[in-house]
C-alpha cells in the first residue's frame, strides 16, 4: 500500500512538473469553492486543480488531457471551455459578476441533466 502511494505522489508530481502551460490570457487565476460538493478548483497557467475542500486530489486538467480548450470573452467576462475524454465531460467556466465569482457548468455525456453552480472564490 505504501508502493501504490508513493508511485501515485511521484506520477502527480511528474505531471505537475512536466505540464506544458495553458493560454489562460485574461482568465482569472486562483482558487473557488463548489459548495456542493465540497470541493476547490485551482486555475493556473500549469492547468486546473480539482481538490476536495480537505486538501485532497482529485483531478488535474492541463494540457495534455484537455481536448478542445477555448478561451473566449463575451464583453469583458472571459470564459474557457474544454472537454476530458478520462473523465468523460465538457467543462464551461464563465467569470461571473461579482468578479469573484465563477459558474461552472458540466455536461457529462453519461447524463442527460448539465451540472451548474456559482463558485465563490477562496
Amino acid at each position: 500500500m505504501k508502493k501504490l502511494i508513493v508511485v501515485f505522489v511521484l506520477l502527480f508530481a511528474a505531471t505537475t512538473i512536466f505540464a506544458q502551460s495553458i493560454d489562460m490570457g485574461s482568465f482569472p487565476t486562483g482558487t473557488w469553492l463548489d459548495h456542493n460538493y465540497n470541493a476547490t478548483w485551482t486555475f493556473a497557467a500549469t492547468g486546473i486543480t480539482l481538490k476536495t475542500t480537505d486538501g485532497t486530489f482529485t483531478y488535474s486538467f492541463n494540457s495534455r488531457n484537455m481536448e478542445g480548450f477555448r478561451l473566449s470573452m463575451s464583453g469583458v467576462q472571459p470564459s474557457i471551455t474544454f472537454s476530458c475524454d478520462a473523465v468523460g465531460r465538457t467543462y464551461v467556466f464563465r467569470a461571473a459578476l461579482p468578479a469573484t465569482d465563477l459558474v461552472m457548468e458540466i455536461d457529462n455525456k453519461a447524463l442527460t441533466s448539465k451540472y451548474s453552480v456559482t463558485m465563490k472564490k477562496q
